[in-house]
């Protein structure tokens, strides 16, 4: 006998229906039949539910006969699909095909969890019409009975939690009537057995269903024990072992900021006190809109007492830029506090930049003064950088000496509760030798010496007298100071001041002496005195070679700068390349040698020269639009750059053999390819690189550690790595998923051990290494699992959601598109917000075809609760996407007029100084910006606002300033 009656389809019925109305012969037959068919559809889905409910009673229910009633489920499931046209009561009783969870939202707080955290669940909340609330209720009653009885027995614990669970699971109506005082007491006591048993997961489950249902009244908020839920939480470490764990730290925070359907009472100071740990947790962890809220949650209760953590208040206020609060807040609160050393110093910088940065310097001395009192009462010492920076704005501010004076004498009785005071006296110095007060900054010194003892520290000092000495001309008086500092022997930890003391004096140097006078000067420094050779002081000879017009002499330099620890690489030399063609106007022709001669400084090229170079150097060959005859032959010599001297192999015909050998599936012939280039010492790029981790892995796809040794060979001569690193993630993970095995913890695993590894061998991943590979996971369908690395990746390497860009969020957002997963959306939508991201169009057009998508799938019948939350997720995210763009096209078009109007002043000007009328500059001014000042008129959005832009993009080069493309075709440049 089958186990379901024969079902018509849709389209019979429909044509059965059509054909009875059509004639009213038929009309009395088809009425009966449809009559007689659907009571017994009826009375089957009613007895197969029943069922369903008794075996579901029954204590064996959760371990053997869990299949059977599958079975039954499955079969009312597609009684329940195929019957459209049953009566409501009917379908009402018969569970949905999929249950949608709501995550908790209590206090406020638990809109900081990130998708990644499975929302707990919650009682369903349909937008349809429910069941009666009699039924709600007596469902209710039952489930808390079931409860009770099964509790009665230490052993079944288990079974009523399990039972507990899945009522709300298969979607436990509480619409109109809430959770009931009974099932919330059966609740309360099953949450407390699980506790007793040290059945914690259990509990915190428990409760947070009952938090999901909707407000508590605060009595029974506390009988679920939540201090000793928080605790738990707050000393659960994160995958590191180094930090909490995030995800914890917000639902701990979610959990205290809970909302009572009363006024809340007085804190104990147990429940206090974990307030203000969490508040401290929160703000180390970076979570500033948390802390601020905690605090204000703290403050909000009745009579709660002194909040002693305001330390955490104002540090999360400073880095949300609410600098005025940070001002009300440390003279309010803070200064009743009494902190410790390591506190004051964490929070006095803090308050000293919000304030400077109001630009209320009265302010800046106010509270200045307010912690030198603070700490003199409490015993502790102030930061002589506090002074200093207080200080040093008045001076670079206004660079009125009185004033500074003023302000130093106001200050200077204070400064005994400075830990180095000396260091206040040597910025008052420093800036009265820059006004070139040089007696008034002798005074300051001589005052200096009497009140405080001489200091390892006061070498900068020294230094500032030396500059003043260059100042003079006086370059033996210079000799003298920094052999007395020498002399002093102030040990290894004080050269890096000495060092920095000297490019200032070498710059003045080198300006009034030639560059052989400036050589034996730096030469001296570097001999007699012991300078060491930094970036600063290269960029300072690096100046002096480039006004002498000295190439050869420079060459020199860099080889023996390098040669002698300075940190000078690629990057450095293409500035250079570019700060020769563009700010020093040197000929094409020298900058071209002085790449050839610093190109045979490193038989290999890689620590000078990269593949930027070249293009570098096409560039500055195409500045001030040479004959084409003169940039034909420039640009044919930049062609054939890529050869390595002396050697028949080049790079480019390098890749195009590794490539073919690719093709035709010869791993060993490529890495042999790879190797050999190595071994004659040919310029590789990443490239190269790829294609030789792409063969070493379909060569050895069981191991990584001849993989490893390519990457760490590429990394050693300046090779970027970044996404060979992404390629081994991505073969990793691919492996995994292709064999069958679908469960991504296996693959986050693995991709975890494989990210240990390349920390060990000195590797870093970076995000966009991870992006990289989660994108490819999307590209080829892989939704869940390119989700579930991103989130495993970014906890296990500690990146900072302030640190997402605009390409992590759209590979996310796609991602959860295909999984349709709305909690994802809106946590996409809230970081862009967060991250202040202007979305690019391709990022709304996902949005809009989702949009699109969903709403035709809804108009074909296609209908669930998770597809209508889903549209409200896109439908929001677009309207606040339009505002984004919005708001960015405004301040583009503010920037604009600010532009235009300086340009304008400054034609006025150039006008009245050269003693002519501005008239005739204006009318040129105008006609020039015309077009411009119509688009933005005319445009309300960046949307619009974009094509415009690049129209006029398109036509705005001058012909002469790019090649033509027959000479770009001739030399291969294009």
């Amino acid at each position: 006998m089958p186990t379901t009656l024969p079902v018509p389809s849709k389209g019979a019925l429909r044509a059965l229906r059509n054909l009875a109305l059509g004639t009213s012969c038929t009309l009395t037959l088809s009425a009966g039949l449809l009559t007689e068919d659907r009571r017994r559809r009826i009375r089957a889905a009613r007895e197969v539910h029943d069922n369903a409910k008794k075996l579901k009673s029954s204590r064996k229910y959760h371990s053997s006969g869990t299949k059977v009633i599958e079975t039954f489920e499955d079969q009312l499931l597609r009684y329940r699909e195929d019957a459209f046209w049953l009566p409501s009561n009917v379908l009402k009783s018969t569970p949905p095909k999929a249950t949608t969870w709501k995550g908790t939202n209590n206090g406020g707080a638990a809109h900081n969890l990130p998708p990644s955290h499975p929302p707990m669940p919650t009682p369903l909340r349909n937008t349809r019409p429910g069941p009666p609330k009699q039924q709600v209720h007596d469902r209710q009653e039952k489930l808390a009975t079931d409860v009770t009885k099964l509790l009665q027995d230490p052993d079944s614990i288990e079974e009523a939690a399990s039972r507990f669970f899945e009522a709300f699971e298969e979607g436990m109506s509480i619409d109109g009537v809430g959770i009931l005082q009974r099932l919330l007491e059966a609740a309360i006591q099953l949450a407390n057995a699980c506790e007793a048993q040290s059945k914690f997961e259990s509990s915190e489950k428990v409760f947070d269903i009952i938090l999901g249902s909707g407000e508590l009244h605060e009595e029974h908020f506390h009988l679920f024990h939540p201090e000793a839920i928080i605790r738990r939480l707050l000393d659960r470490p994160s995958s590191d072992r180094r930090s909490l764990d995030q995800n914890s730290l917000r639902k701990a925070s979610a959990i205290f900021l809970t909302k009572f359907k009363e006024k809340p009472k007085r804190m104990s100071k147990r429940w206090f006190s974990l307030g203000e740990r969490l508040c401290t947790e929160t703000c180390q962890s970076g979570m500033y809109n948390l802390t601020l809220d905690l605090y204000c949650h703290l403050q909000s209760g009745p009579e709660n007492g002194t909040i002693e953590a305001v330390s955490p208040l104002i540090i999360a206020a400073h880095m949300k830029g609410h600098h005025t609060k940070v001002f009300r807040d440390f003279h309010k609160f803070y200064l009743q506090t009494t902190p410790d050393q390591q506190e004051f110093y964490d929070t006095g910088g803090p308050v000293i930049e919000s304030i400077l940065k109001t630009g209320r310097i009265d302010r800046a001395e106010q509270t200045l003064i307010a912690a030198c009192g603070m700490a003199e009462k409490n015993r502790i010492s102030a930061s002589t950088t506090w002074f200093i920076k207080v200080l040093g704005h008045v001076w670079r501010t206004h660079r009125d000496l009185e004033q500074t004076k003023s302000l130093f004498g106001r200050l200077e009785p204070f400064l005994h509760v400075a830990k180095h005071p000396q260091a206040f006296y040597g910025a008052m110095i420093q800036f009265c030798i820059e006004a070139n007060d040089e007696p008034l900054a002798q005074r300051y010194y001589d005052t200096m010496r009497r009140s405080y003892p001489s200091i390892p520290g006061d070498v900068r000092i020294y230094g500032h007298f030396a500059f003043a000495k260059a100042k003079r001309n006086d370059w033996l008086g210079v000799k003298d100071d920094f052999l007395k500092m020498k002399r002093a022997n102030f040990g290894s930890r004080y050269i890096e001041e000495l060092a920095s003391s000297f490019p200032p004096i070498l710059r003045l140097y080198g300006q009034r002496h030639t560059i052989s006078e400036t050589e034996e000067f730096i030469g001296y420094f570097m001999h007699e005195i012991g300078i060491k050779i930094t970036k600063y002081l290269t960029r300072v000879m690096v100046e002096a070679y480039a006004k002498a017009k000295e190439i050869d002499s420079l060459t020199r330099w860099i080889d023996y700068s390098a040669a002698a620890g300075c940190p000078f690489d690629s990057v450095t030399f293409n500035t250079i390349l570019k700060q020769f063609g563009q700010s020093w106007d040197f000929p094409y022709e020298e900058i071209y040698s002085l790449y050839r001669a610093v190109s045979w400084l490193d038989p290999v090229h890689s620590r000078f020269i990269d593949e930027d170079t070249v293009p570098t150097l096409r560039r500055l060959a195409m500045l001030g639009s040479p004959p084409q005859e003169v940039l034909l032959r420039r640009l044919k010599v930049l062609k054939k750059l890529d050869r390595t001297p002396g050697n028949a192999l080049d790079s480019n015909a390098i890749l195009r053999a590794m490539t073919v050998t690719m093709a035709k599936d010869n791993p060993i012939a490529t890495l042999k390819i790879y190797e050999r280039a190595q071994k004659h010492r040919v310029l590789l790029y990443p490239k190269h690189l790829h294609l030789a981790v792409r063969a070493s892995l379909q060569l050895h796809p069981n191991t990584t550690e001849e993989t490893f040794r390519h990457i760490q060979d590429a990394q050693a001569v300046g090779v970027d790595v970044s996404n060979a690193i992404g390629i081994i993630i991505i073969h990793q993970m691919r492996a995994i998923y292709e064999e069958g095995n679908k469960d991504s913890r296996l693959v986050t695993e693995l991709t975890q051990r494989t990210v240990t590894t390349f920390e060990k061998a000195g590797l870093k991943v970076s995000p966009i290494m991870v992006t990289h590979a989660v994108s490819v996971l999307e590209k080829q369908g892989y939704n869940r699992l390119c989700v579930d690395v991103w989130n495993s990746l970014s906890h296990r390497l500690n990146f900072e959601p302030s640190s997402f860009d605009l390409v992590t969020l759209t590979v996310l957002l796609k991602a959860y598109i295909g999984l349709r997963d709305h909690v994802g959306i809106q946590w996409v939508v809230k970081t862009l917000l967060a991250n202040k991201l202007c979305p690019d169009p391709q990022f709304r057009l996902y949005l809009k075809n989702a949009r699109r998508e969903t709403t035709d799938l809804l108009r074909s019948g296609e209908y669930s609760e998770n597809m209508l939350q889903f549209l409200d997720a896109l439908v929001e995210a677009i309207e606040a996407t339009r505002l984004l763009r919005e708001g960015a096209a405004e301040e583009r078009r503010d920037v604009m007029f600010k532009t235009i109007q300086i340009i304008e002043k400054a034609i006025v000007e150039d006008a009245a100084r050269q003693g002519r009328g501005s008239s005739d500059s204006l009318e040129a001014f105008e006609k020039s910006t015309e077009i411009i000042l119509e688009t933005l008129s005319q445009t309300s959005s960046i949307d619009a606002l974009e094509p415009r832009i690049a129209a006029n993009d398109e036509g705005g080069h001058h012909e002469m300033d790019l090649p033509s493309p027959q000479i770009l075709i001739e030399v291969g440049a294009g």
